[in-house]
C-alpha cells in the first residue's frame, strides 16, 4: 500500500469517527421539545378529566374511553437517536397527582448511549429534564409527606410510608432507607421505646408518626449500619449511617394492648 493510500485511509477513518462523535446524534433539546409539544394534549385532557371527576384517571386509556381524548399521541422515533420510550403515566393512589414521562436514547459519541427523560409533574405544572429522574414512589413520598406535615391525615401518612418502602425496595423488604429520608418526608416524629421482645440492639432508636384523624400510627426502628461513604475531602471510606431495620404499624386491640404489626423488614 502506497503512502498516499495510507493517508487517504487514515483520513477516511478520522472522518468516520468525527461523524460518529459530532454529526450523527439528533439535536437533544429540539427532539425533546417537539415530543413534549406532542404530549401537551394529554396534559390538557388530564386536567379536563380531573375537573369533571374530581381526580385524575387510573390510566391514559380512560381518557379515550371517556371521549376526553380521541387517541393517545405516539412519539416518533427520530433519526440520530437509538430509540424512544413511549409516554408512561403514573398516578397517586387517590388520583390527586400524576407524572407523565418519556425517554429518548441519544448516542454519545463512540461511548455508551445516554438516556434523557423529560417528565411532567402535575403538582408543579412543569416539565423537567434529567438523565436520572426520581422514581415515582420517591416523588409520592416527598409530596404526600409534606401533606402529612400540614394536615396529619391518615391517608397522607399511609401513602408516604408505602411510597418510602416501594422507593427503597429490593426483593423482600426495603434497603438503605436512611433516617434523613424519613425525616425529610415526614418530619422529626416522636422518639419512642420499642418493647423488649422486639428490641434487637441497645443502640437502636425508634421514631413514631401518628395521624390525628383516626390514630393510624407507624414506628420506624433505626439502627447503625457501616458502609462506604464519601468524606469532606472527596475520599471514600467506611462510615456509620442510620438506616431503617423494620417498620411497624401499631394497632389497638380489644384488650387495650398494642399490636406491633410488621409492615416491612428492612436492611
Amino acid at each position: 500500500m502506497t503512502m498516499t493510500n495510507i493517508v487517504r485511509q487514515s483520513l477516511t477513518y478520522m472522518a468516520a469517527i468525527c461523524l460518529i462523535m459530532c454529526g450523527c446524534s439528533a439535536d437533544r433539546d429540539g427532539t425533546l421539545d417537539r415530543a413534549e409539544k406532542q404530549l401537551r394534549p394529554i396534559v390538557e385532557a388530564l386536567e379536563s378529566f380531573r375537573e369533571a371527576n374530581g381526580r385524575y384517571p387510573t390510566t391514559l386509556v380512560k381518557l379515550v374511553e371517556d371521549d376526553v381524548l380521541t387517541e393517545i399521541p405516539v412519539i416518533p422515533e427520530v433519526r440520530g437517536t437509538h430509540g424512544v420510550s413511549q409516554p408512561k403515566y403514573d398516578v397517586a393512589p387517590d388520583g390527586s397527582m400524576y407524572c407523565l414521562w418519556f425517554t429518548y436514547d441519544f448516542p454519545d459519541g463512540i461511548g455508551p448511549a445516554e438516556f434523557i427523560t423529560r417528565y411532567y409533574i402535575s403538582d408543579d405544572s412543569q416539565w423537567h429534564t434529567a438523565s436520572f429522574p426520581p422514581s415515582f414512589p420517591k416523588l409520592l413520598a416527598r409530596r404526600f409527606g409534606k401533606r402529612f406535615q400540614n394536615n396529619q391525615s391518615s391517608s397522607s401518612l399511609s401513602t408516604t410510608v408505602n411510597a418510602l418502602i416501594e422507593g427503597h425496595s429490593l426483593g423482600n423488604g426495603c434497603v438503605n432507607l436512611f433516617d434523613s429520608q424519613i425525616i425529610d418526608c415526614l418530619g422529626l416524629g416522636e422518639e419512642v421505646t420499642v418493647p423488649m421482645h422486639l428490641h434487637n440492639d441497645e443502640d437502636e432508636k425508634a421514631i413514631r408518626y401518628s395521624a390525628h384523624d383516626d390514630g393510624l400510627t407507624y414506628v420506624f426502628v433505626l439502627m447503625n449500619k457501616r458502609m462506604p461513604g464519601g468524606n469532606a475531602n472527596g475520599s471514600i471510606s467506611d462510615r456509620d449511617f442510620v438506616v431503617t431495620r423494620v417498620i411497624y404499624q401499631l394497632d389497638r386491640m380489644s384488650n387495650n394492648e398494642t399490636d406491633w404489626k410488621v409492615v416491612s423488614e428492612c436492611r
